[in-house]
């Protein structure tokens, strides 16, 4: 039987009034096609703080300026344990825009309860 891996993800959560940003998975990936919030695997040795200012800078070019951390928690699923470090970020610069080719867009809380989102993701969602 094959071990299931386990990985730590940092997760942004940017706000511009009353939206949210929400990105894409790339038909490419794993959890294929559905929404989630901008972020990613942090590198063995690299702080939460730093995993995430890479993340989103390689994902949607935007440099953190501040954040804070919202909630962290664990998942399940069937190809890893996923710990996951949720930060509000309270400034950035630069205009976020994709990178990656993937999707991305600005939705209101309301918005994101009907978007077919990563599982992990209800967790995030219940703490905004």
């Amino acid at each position: 039987m094959a071990s299931t891996s386990q990985v730590s993800v940092a997760i942004g959560v940017i706000r511009q009034d009353a939206s949210i940003l929400v990105t894409r998975r790339l038909p490419s990936v794993d959890c294929p096609n559905l929404w989630e919030f901008p972020g990613g695997k942090m590198q063995q040795h690299e702080t939460v703080e730093a995993g995430l200012a890479r993340e989103l800078y390689e994902e949607i070019n935007i440099q953190v300026v501040s954040c804070r951390p919202v909630v962290q928690f664990r998942h399940v699923y069937s190809h890893a344990i996923v710990t996951a470090y949720v930060y509000l970020i309270q400034h950035y610069l630069g205009e976020p825009k994709s990178i990656e080719g993937q999707q991305m867009q600005w939705v209101t809380l309301e918005e994101i309860l009907d978007l077919n989102m990563l599982d992990a993701n209800k967790v995030i969602i219940s703490q905004l």
